[in-house]
């Protein structure tokens, strides 16, 4: 899977927030890491909803294997 919000985190009006991933089906080989990152602190992304989501059959129940950092605020796996 692979979204790319980059363009919004590096606006000048802020981060992003709000944001829900649903109903999302991955099948297939070779996945590189997630990557969920913001940007500063003042262009940060929280309240990240994944819900519904399904790699290569399997219901995503954590974001374990992502790679974040200090400027990700509260992820939820639905």
């Amino acid at each position: 899977m692979s979204v790319s919000i980059q363009s919004m985190i590096n606006s000048p009006d802020g981060g992003i927030e709000d944001i829900t991933f649903r109903n999302i089906t991955y099948n297939g080989v070779g996945e590189n890491p997630s990557l969920l990152k913001g940007f500063d602190q003042e262009r940060s992304a929280k309240n990240i909803i994944f819900d519904n989501v399904m790699i290569n059959g399997v219901k995503m129940k954590n974001t374990d294997d992502f790679i974040t950092n200090e400027y990700i605020k509260k992820i939820t796996v639905k």
